[in-house]
């Protein structure tokens, strides 16, 4: 079986919300493919300034800008409808001119496999609409929204028949099935909403629709994609049954975009606050970021009565808990769960030992990330010889966890040169002295939190402040771990502070400042937290099927 070995599609600014679905998903499931484009300046921009990786080869030129502000009905009026459907084929002929065969796609497609063609040696596939005989005697037998080709003709036939056709682009290609050696596609792809409105059974369709072997299939074959507009409510039996099939297999990737197409953002669920119990939150730390993010970002922030932050809907439960005091059943049937403190080697172990789908690491942030980030705005990174301080540490003890890492027992008092460590939550000094304090030092210490992750180090590193690791605190579980000797010094005990220290001499302290503070700017500001998830998510092969 072999794949197309390029797809093309057109687009203007009213459907650029789907394509962006399509392109998505095509890229997961066909990584690399050199995809052909005519949209119009609205749309191209939009790919071009996609906050999610779109691992394409895009080949977009601008020719529909005299479409961007029309409608269907706008289109009718002035009789342009069928011009603008010519540039389907159009677009086929450009990428013919380079390639040995191409497959046309509609915008609104998400794919859930990847697409092999038919065996044989046909010259057009096409995808019969599986749907009454009465309605394809008006509309067509086969759908205009999904084929391939390897003739060059074929394009140029298409907007012939089309002139004379009974419908649009769409009836034509009967004629073009009758002119060229044609094979068609199954029943498991480009599976439509209409194939349940108007099928002959809508029973056996709806049942047809399914997991089976832990896959969404078409019977008992995997479904490839699906065809539909998310937000058109004439479709929503027919959606909400594919999206809970996604859920049922754990295909986060899928759902996540399906959740950006319908909403045309990718949504930030925050648990709805005040509330008591396990689950009350100030709202602080990560749950100050989805605001921020959406002044960067297509994005936007929404409250939810779940116990947990979601990605997307149902897709991405973001698990922003210290420790898995709060696990529950909702993290158990997540698709997939990005673990923000702890360490996917424990504590990702144990939620998948506990019967979670997939853990994954994700990042971490400040405790007052729009503090923090303001006081960055005003104050940039101090140099090597501008900082009187050679080290610092700055925390409270509010429990007795920390208590084990953070006691004078340890030592550490005696070998940091400002060692500040009160008990309770009354806290010694301001956000804005706190970080000024930790800006004002070379290095910072970092000494495990109520989690293995902890604030601070995420704070020092914004401050370019090149923290000093201690045992218990984790680096290596996020999306782009911390290196040693990179980002940061290890430091095992106090008695080996001082050579540590010693070993660097100001340009390689500035070095690792650099990389300390890039890392942050990466990772955790606001600006960069979205796109490194979405990255972790969609390029990383996090949540797929098995």
């Amino acid at each position: 079986m072999t794949t197309p070995s390029s797809f093309c599609f057109i687009c203007t600014q009213s459907t650029a919300h789907e394509l962006m679905g399509m392109l998505l998903s095509l890229s997961l499931h066909h990584p690399g493919a050199r995809v052909y484009g005519f949209t119009d300046t609205s749309t191209q921009r939009r790919i071009e300034n996609e906050d999610a990786p779109i691992l394409l080869d895009l080949r977009v030129q601008v020719k529909l800008d005299s479409y961007t502000d029309k409608t269907r009905a706008i289109m009718d009026r002035e009789k342009s409808f069928g011009t603008f459907l010519d540039h389907k084929a159009d677009v086929m002929s450009h990428a013919l001119e380079t390639e040995s065969d191409t497959m046309f796609l509609d915008a609104d497609i998400v794919f859930l496999q990847p697409v092999t063609l038919p065996p044989g040696d046909a010259e057009l596939v096409l995808s019969p609409h599986f749907i009454r005989k009465q309605n394809t005697d008006e509309v067509g037998f086969y759908n205009a929204g999904c084929l391939w080709t390897r003739s060059r003709a074929v394009p140029d036939q298409w907007k012939v028949f089309s002139k004379t056709s009974r419908w649009d682009d769409q009836a034509s290609l009967e004629d073009l099935a009758r002119t060229f050696a044609t094979a068609e596609w199954g029943r498991e792809v480009n599976v439509m909403p209409w194939r349940l409105l108007l099928a002959d059974e809508p029973d056996r369709v709806r049942a047809s629709i399914r997991v089976h072997d832990h896959r969404v299939c078409y019977d008992t074959t995997p479904l490839v994609f699906v065809h539909t507009h998310f937000r058109d409510p004439r479709f929503t039996e027919f959606n909400n049954r594919i999206l809970d099939c996604l859920c049922a297999t754990h295909c986060a990737r899928e759902l996540l975009i399906a959740d950006y197409v319908t909403h045309d953002a990718w949504r930030l669920a925050i648990p709805r606050q005040p509330r008591s119990g396990l689950y009350r939150h100030a709202n602080d730390s990560f749950r100050e970021l989805p605001d921020l993010i959406a002044t960067h970002a297509r994005a936007r922030r929404h409250e939810s009565e779940s116990n947990h932050c979601w990605l997307g809907g149902r897709a991405v439960l973001l698990y922003d808990r210290p420790t898995l005091e709060w696990h529950d059943d909702a993290v158990r049937a997540a698709p997939l769960v990005l673990l923000g403190n702890g360490d996917v080697a424990v504590e990702g172990r144990e939620l998948v030992r506990r019967g979670c789908h997939q853990v994954q690491p994700w990042t971490f942030w400040a405790r007052r990330p729009r503090l923090l980030e303001a006081f960055l705005e005003r104050s940039p990174p101090r140099a090597f010889h501008a900082r009187p301080v050679e080290s610092v540490f700055v925390g409270n003890i509010e429990n007795t966890v920390q208590e084990q890492y953070r006691n004078g027992g340890h030592g550490w008092q005696s070998a940091i040169e400002e060692y500040h460590c009160t008990a309770g939550t009354t806290h010694k000094f301001s956000p804005d002295e706190y970080y000024a304090k930790l800006a004002s030092a070379k290095y910072g210490l970092a000494l495990r939190g109520y989690g293995s992750k902890c604030h601070r180090e995420v704070e020092l590193l914004a401050l370019g402040t090149v923290p000093l690791v201690t045992p218990g605190v984790t680096v290596s579980s996020y999306m782009e771990p911390l290196e040693e000797g990179v980002h940061f010094l290890r430091v095992d005990k106090p008695q080996d502070l001082r050579g540590a220290l010693d070993a660097v001499d100001p340009e390689q302290w500035e070095v690792l400042s650099r990389q300390g503070r890039a890392w942050f700017l990466r990772n955790c500001h606001s600006s960069a937290l979205l796109r490194r998830t979405l990255r972790g998510i969609l390029a990383n092969g996090a949540g797929q099927q098995r």
